[in-house]
């Protein structure tokens, strides 16, 4: 068993917490899916991929653009870059100045006018009347091919401000919102584009207007981006809106991306950090595979298993009052993936002996899993997948991440998941000689055994 208290090699991060044009020939193709709704596949000309997904039953019709770019896409010593670029695409283009495209389209009767930056993509989105959707594909078209004339160094820095205010709320201000960056920057080395910065704020302000601009050429073209349309809309109609609005905007080819290995070793790393908290709070992540990889989708279900209502940690930790909440969940992305569980230890109890339990409850796990739990932990991921794809939004959502069209809603792929598929993923990546784990001391005391210590600035 190891020891959560000496590890054999334990990195010390000791930190204050604040508690504070014309369409090619491509045949419009109904997918087989077990829902029966029909989801069409196209590709413009300058190679936009268009995804069709009509249902009448809806009121409304969503849209979402996702662009195959991301924050792990930010070069070198302009982290972030890739958040500012989508709230300055968020706010307005040529031809929409600033809050005209959130105005006119609420006017319409629109909602769900999104913008986020994730590890992998960018997605911008809006949920409209069918008869407001000439309107949102014209705005959206513009947002795609004409935001550059409208940048200058005002919008720039208003919009780096707005992130500095948000890193500042969301983050430095958060509890516990700067362990998970602790534990990722471990299990990620630092020639890793999902490493973060140590100093989010030094990065932001190092953003300049013409890094937005060359990321916006490099990054923003038709070629690397997907349109989807989900909900009420008449198909064909609609696809000749959107060749319209954006068959003839000019597109180029992306940079590939260097080949990054997909595994390497971690260790045993125990990280104490000293933060303004309640509680001792504990947390362990480890390195797995990426997103709808061999192990991906079983680890989807271990995390069920393990922190499920009816899960091995509720009933260890939580009905025993060791911890007052557990957590379990799979963090999927496209190069890797990591694997978290997380614990609030309990009033009088010990970090330590938490950390044991969860050694314990994946070394259960990884013994052998009963057929019944993982037959109702398939039927909690199917209940929730349908219930996040109600809404034409979530469709949307869902169609402009997918990847393999033959199972659009991701569905089959669980459900033929068995036992022996979930505890051989549990053997094979969450071993404890691989794991980082953090435990989170209240700053006003110390921890047990005292290890060398590093104060970030």
């Amino acid at each position: 068993m190891l020891s959560w208290a000496m590890p054999r090699r334990a990195r010390i991060r000791v930190a204050i917490l604040a508690f504070q044009g014309l369409a090619l020939s491509i045949p419009c193709q109904a997918v087989a899916d077990p829902l029966n709704l029909p989801v069409e596949e196209h590709r413009l000309a300058n190679q936009l991929e268009v995804v069709l997904a009509p249902d009448d039953s809806v009121p409304d019709v969503s849209i979402v653009v996702r662009y195959a770019v991301g924050s792990a896409d930010d070069p070198d010593g302009l982290e972030g870059l890739a958040h500012l670029v989508e709230h300055l695409e968020f706010g307005g283009s040529a031809h929409a100045a600033r809050g005209d495209h959130t105005r006119w389209l609420e006017q319409a009767g629109g909602s769900n006018f999104i913008g986020q930056t994730h590890l992998d993509f960018t997605i911008y989105s809006e949920t409209v009347p069918p008869e407001a959707l000439d309107l949102a594909l014209w705005l959206e078209s513009d947002r795609m091919g004409f935001l550059e004339p409208r940048l200058d160094e005002t919008a720039e820095r208003h919009e780096q401000t707005i992130i500095s205010h948000e890193y500042r709320e969301h983050v430095l201000d958060t509890p516990f919102a700067r362990l998970p960056v602790f534990v990722t920057d471990e299990v990620f080395p630092a020639w890793h584009p999902y490493h973060a910065p140590t100093d989010g704020l030094a990065a932001i302000d190092r953003l300049r207007l013409r890094d937005v601009k060359a990321f916006l050429r490099t990054w923003y073209s038709p070629a690397n981006a997907r349109l989807v349309l989900a909900g009420h809309f008449d198909p064909e109609a609609a696809l000749a809106l959107v060749t319209r609005y954006f068959g003839a905007l000019p597109s180029n080819d992306v940079p590939k991306r260097a080949h990054l290995p997909t595994s390497w070793p971690i260790g045993d790393v125990v990280l104490d950090v000293n933060g303004d908290v309640p509680h001792e709070f504990v947390e362990a992540a480890w390195l797995t595979p990426a997103l709808r990889q061999p192990g991906d989708r079983e680890l989807d279900l271990a995390a069920r298993l393990l922190a499920g209502p009816d899960g091995i940690l509720v009933h260890d930790l939580v009905a025993s009052g060791l911890a007052v909440s557990v957590r379990a969940r799979q963090a999927s992305c496209a190069l890797a993936s990591e694997f978290f569980v997380s614990a609030q230890v309990g009033d009088g109890q010990s970090a330590e002996t938490v950390g044991r339990h969860i050694e314990a409850a994946l070394a259960k796990l990884a013994a052998g899993v009963d057929e019944a739990q993982v037959a109702r932990a398939r039927k909690w991921w199917t209940d929730v997948r349908l219930l996040g794809i109600e809404t034409s939004y979530g469709r949307a959502r869902r169609l402009a991440e997918v990847e393999d069209f033959t199972d659009p809603w991701d569905l089959a792929a669980y459900n033929r998941i068995d036992a022996a598929a979930v505890a051989d993923a549990v053997r094979r990546f969450l071993v404890p000689q691989e794991r980082v784990a953090a435990i989170v001391y209240p700053a006003r005391s110390r921890p047990r055994v005292v290890h060398r210590e590093k104060r970030l600035p």
